[in-house]
């Protein structure tokens, strides 16, 4: 891991890396997101089923709240919680480089989706958030709907298999109208 932290602190051609499946947990990911920190070119990076959790999402959040070139991420089926989810949102107030952001398959409850509702009321550039097969269920999916108010940016959110119910459908709708 620190041969690749090393290379994204020094190359200035890499534009995305593949780190899926590799077994970093919490301390891989904190020693590819503090290489992110001094990283200007990367566009693209993938920590899918890393088992990252919590401390490396904090550690990515971190990471995002000062990097202003990436703009695709995922970091699917990371055993990430509402800590680590929310790390990620609160890193979206400040980030305006992030396009794509990949969540699915964490543990994310509505906690997450309340840090992503003040999130998505600030942050102009996300297009697409993929909360899929987390635990949003319909408290989440009223989160969700609040954040989309206004924001005329976002054009993708997947959020199936987060037990979301009719109630929770028709409040989504209704943010969708606003």
């Amino acid at each position: 891991v620190a041969g690749v932290a090393l290379l994204l602190q020094t190359s200035t051609r890499i534009v995305c890396v593949n780190l899926q499946r590799n077994f970093l947990e919490g301390l891989g990911a904190t020693i590819v997101s503090a290489a992110l920190k001094s990283n200007a070119t990367l566009k693209g990076l993938d920590l899918s089923r890393n088992g990252i959790g919590d401390e490396g999402a904090i550690a990515v959040g971190n990471a995002l709240r000062v990097n202003d070139s990436l703009t695709d991420i995922s970091l699917a089926s990371n055993q990430i919680a509402d800590e680590g989810g929310s790390a990620i949102a609160y890193a979206l107030h400040t980030n305006r480089a992030i396009r794509r952001l990949g969540l699915s398959r964490n543990s994310l409850g509505p906690r997450t989706a309340s840090a992503f509702t003040r999130a998505l009321r600030h942050n102009c550039c996300l297009e697409s958030l993929d909360l899929c097969n987390n635990a949003l269920c319909d408290d989440g999916a009223a989160a969700i709907a609040d954040g989309l108010v206004g924001n005329n940016h976002l054009m993708t959110v997947n959020l199936s298999g987060n037990s979301i119910k009719c109630h929770g459908i028709e409040l989504l709708a209704g943010g969708l109208k606003q």
